[in-house]
Protein backbone atom coordinates (compact mmCIF):
# COMPACT_ATOMS: atom_id res chain seq x y z
CA UNK A 1 0.00 0.00 0.00
CA UNK A 2 2.44 2.71 0.75
CA UNK A 3 4.34 1.81 -2.66
CA UNK A 4 0.76 2.61 -4.04
CA UNK A 5 0.93 5.95 -2.54
CA UNK A 6 4.98 6.85 -3.17
CA UNK A 7 3.60 5.63 -7.05
CA UNK A 8 1.20 8.07 -6.78
CA UNK A 9 2.83 10.73 -4.92
CA UNK A 10 5.70 10.64 -7.71
CA UNK A 11 3.68 10.85 -10.51
CA UNK A 12 1.56 14.04 -8.76
CA UNK A 13 4.69 15.32 -8.24
CA UNK A 14 5.87 14.74 -12.38
CA UNK A 15 3.21 16.07 -12.88
CA UNK A 16 3.68 19.87 -10.94
CA UNK A 17 6.35 19.81 -12.15
CA UNK A 18 5.39 19.21 -15.70
CA UNK A 19 2.65 21.98 -15.11
CA UNK A 20 5.18 24.26 -13.78
CA UNK A 21 7.82 23.97 -16.40
CA UNK A 22 4.95 24.04 -19.20
CA UNK A 23 2.66 26.64 -17.81
CA UNK A 24 5.02 29.30 -16.09
CA UNK A 25 8.97 29.20 -16.71
CA UNK A 26 8.81 28.62 -20.53
CA UNK A 27 6.26 31.45 -20.59
CA UNK A 28 8.77 33.63 -18.12
CA UNK A 29 11.57 32.74 -20.14
CA UNK A 30 9.91 33.69 -23.36
CA UNK A 31 8.72 37.06 -22.18
CA UNK A 32 12.14 37.52 -20.36
CA UNK A 33 13.80 37.45 -23.58
CA UNK A 34 11.55 39.54 -25.14
CA UNK A 35 11.42 42.02 -22.71
CA UNK A 36 15.49 42.04 -23.00
CA UNK A 37 15.27 42.23 -27.08
CA UNK A 38 12.99 45.21 -26.46
CA UNK A 39 15.10 46.80 -24.08
CA UNK A 40 18.15 46.94 -26.57
CA UNK A 41 16.42 47.47 -29.62
CA UNK A 42 15.23 50.98 -27.53
CA UNK A 43 19.02 51.41 -26.31
CA UNK A 44 20.17 51.48 -30.16
CA UNK A 45 17.18 53.81 -31.18
CA UNK A 46 18.39 55.91 -27.88
CA UNK A 47 21.92 56.09 -29.17
CA UNK A 48 21.18 56.77 -32.86
CA UNK A 49 19.08 59.59 -32.09
CA UNK A 50 21.71 61.12 -29.35
CA UNK A 51 24.38 60.64 -32.71
CA UNK A 52 21.60 62.65 -34.85
CA UNK A 53 21.53 65.37 -32.56
CA UNK A 54 25.05 65.77 -32.10
CA UNK A 55 25.44 65.41 -35.84
CA UNK A 56 22.96 68.08 -36.13
CA UNK A 57 24.17 70.23 -33.54
CA UNK A 58 27.52 69.95 -34.95
CA UNK A 59 26.73 71.12 -38.15
CA UNK A 60 24.50 73.76 -36.95
CA UNK A 61 27.35 75.30 -34.98
CA UNK A 62 29.66 75.37 -38.15
CA UNK A 63 27.07 76.52 -40.21
CA UNK A 64 26.27 80.54 -39.88
CA UNK A 65 22.50 80.34 -40.10
CA UNK A 66 21.14 82.06 -43.94
CA UNK A 67 20.05 85.11 -44.32
CA UNK A 68 16.41 85.41 -44.72
CA UNK A 69 16.28 86.34 -48.80
CA UNK A 70 14.36 85.97 -51.91
CA UNK A 71 14.05 82.36 -54.00
CA UNK A 72 13.93 82.67 -57.72
CA UNK A 73 11.19 83.53 -59.74
CA UNK A 74 10.88 80.23 -62.04
CA UNK A 75 11.86 78.23 -58.40
CA UNK A 76 8.80 76.05 -57.88
CA UNK A 77 8.30 74.26 -54.06
CA UNK A 78 6.30 71.25 -55.53
CA UNK A 79 8.89 70.16 -57.46
CA UNK A 80 11.59 70.83 -54.81
CA UNK A 81 9.34 68.72 -52.26
CA UNK A 82 8.74 66.10 -55.09
CA UNK A 83 12.38 65.67 -56.01
CA UNK A 84 13.13 65.20 -52.18
CA UNK A 85 10.49 61.91 -52.18
CA UNK A 86 12.09 60.95 -55.25
CA UNK A 87 15.63 60.63 -53.76
CA UNK A 88 14.70 59.00 -50.48
CA UNK A 89 11.45 56.98 -51.86
CA UNK A 90 8.75 58.68 -49.94
CA UNK A 91 6.13 59.28 -52.64
CA UNK A 92 4.27 56.28 -50.72
CA UNK A 93 4.75 57.95 -47.95
CA UNK A 94 3.31 61.13 -48.75
CA UNK A 95 -0.48 61.47 -48.00
CA UNK A 96 -1.08 64.78 -48.35
CA UNK A 97 0.42 68.02 -50.31
CA UNK A 98 -1.13 71.28 -50.09
CA UNK A 99 -0.97 74.49 -51.83
CA UNK A 100 -1.83 77.20 -50.05
CA UNK A 101 -2.57 80.35 -52.04
CA UNK A 102 -0.07 82.40 -52.64
CA UNK A 103 -0.29 86.01 -51.23
CA UNK A 104 1.25 88.83 -53.06
CA UNK A 105 3.17 91.70 -51.17
CA UNK A 106 4.50 95.00 -52.62
CA UNK A 107 7.74 93.34 -53.58
CA UNK A 108 7.50 89.49 -52.58
CA UNK A 109 5.61 86.68 -53.54
CA UNK A 110 5.04 83.83 -50.48
CA UNK A 111 4.63 80.46 -51.84
CA UNK A 112 3.53 78.37 -48.99
CA UNK A 113 2.81 74.29 -48.66
CA UNK A 114 1.80 72.08 -46.35
CA UNK A 115 3.25 67.88 -46.57
CA UNK A 116 2.19 65.48 -44.72
CA UNK A 117 4.70 62.41 -44.76
CA UNK A 118 3.17 59.27 -42.78
CA UNK A 119 4.98 56.19 -41.42
CA UNK A 120 8.92 56.97 -42.14
CA UNK A 121 11.95 56.76 -39.90
CA UNK A 122 13.68 58.80 -37.85
CA UNK A 123 16.66 58.60 -39.93
CA UNK A 124 14.70 59.90 -43.30
CA UNK A 125 13.41 62.58 -41.44
CA UNK A 126 16.44 64.08 -40.48
CA UNK A 127 17.68 63.45 -44.39
CA UNK A 128 15.01 65.19 -45.52
CA UNK A 129 15.26 68.26 -42.53
CA UNK A 130 19.31 67.51 -43.84
CA UNK A 131 18.44 68.54 -47.42
CA UNK A 132 16.07 71.10 -46.66
CA UNK A 133 18.59 72.99 -44.33
CA UNK A 134 22.05 72.30 -46.49
CA UNK A 135 20.29 73.31 -49.83
CA UNK A 136 21.29 76.38 -51.62
CA UNK A 137 17.16 77.41 -52.16
CA UNK A 138 15.86 79.44 -49.44
CA UNK A 139 13.17 77.44 -48.20
CA UNK A 140 11.73 78.20 -44.86
CA UNK A 141 9.63 75.80 -42.77
CA UNK A 142 6.79 77.43 -40.53
CA UNK A 143 5.45 74.86 -38.55
CA UNK A 144 6.52 71.30 -38.17
CA UNK A 145 4.60 68.27 -35.70
CA UNK A 146 5.86 64.99 -35.75
CA UNK A 147 4.15 61.94 -33.77
CA UNK A 148 4.50 58.56 -33.10
CA UNK A 149 2.59 55.73 -35.35
CA UNK A 150 -0.09 54.31 -33.83
CA UNK A 151 0.18 50.81 -35.51
CA UNK A 152 3.99 50.82 -35.82
CA UNK A 153 5.62 52.85 -32.92
CA UNK A 154 8.98 52.73 -33.84
CA UNK A 155 7.65 55.21 -37.41
CA UNK A 156 6.45 58.37 -37.14
CA UNK A 157 3.88 60.49 -38.93
CA UNK A 158 5.37 64.36 -40.17
CA UNK A 159 3.63 67.35 -40.55
CA UNK A 160 4.98 70.07 -41.62
CA UNK A 161 4.82 73.55 -43.50
CA UNK A 162 7.21 75.01 -46.27
CA UNK A 163 7.11 78.50 -47.56
CA UNK A 164 9.66 80.40 -49.86
CA UNK A 165 9.80 84.38 -50.83
CA UNK A 166 10.22 85.29 -54.65
CA UNK A 167 11.05 88.61 -55.84
CA UNK A 168 7.61 89.79 -57.40
CA UNK A 169 7.78 90.47 -60.65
Amino acid sequence: MEDKYRKVFILFMVFIAVFLIQFVYIPGRKKLISTRKLIMKKYDEYDQLLSLCKEYKDLSSKKNQFLQGYQKENFSLISFISEIADKYSLKPNMKEIKIYPEIKREDFVLQKVKVLFTEIELKKIYEILKNIEESKNKIYISYYNQKRNREKPFLLDVEMELYVLKKKK
